[in-house]
């Protein structure tokens, strides 16, 4: 993102929130590897994994807002 914020997706079913290269939270929620991220310009994340979801995410705050 532009604010210097990156999102990676793990084999164990996490995404990490990094700024400026500072591990800053861990979202939690998938069941399986996070294959997708992306962000909407309404600050939104979103996240695809091989649990067949596509969970929603604050991306300001990491609250999980749907499934």
């Amino acid at each position: 993102a532009v604010d210097g914020t990156l999102y990676s997706g793990g084999s164990d079913g996490t995404i990490r929130v990094w700024s400026n290269g500072d591990h800053v939270r861990t979202l939690l929620g998938h069941t399986g590897q996070v294959n997708a991220l992306a962000i909407d310009t309404q600050g939104k994340l979103y996240s695809g994994s091989d649990d067949e979801t596509i969970r929603v995410w604050s991306a300001a705050d990491g609250t999980h807002l749907s499934t």
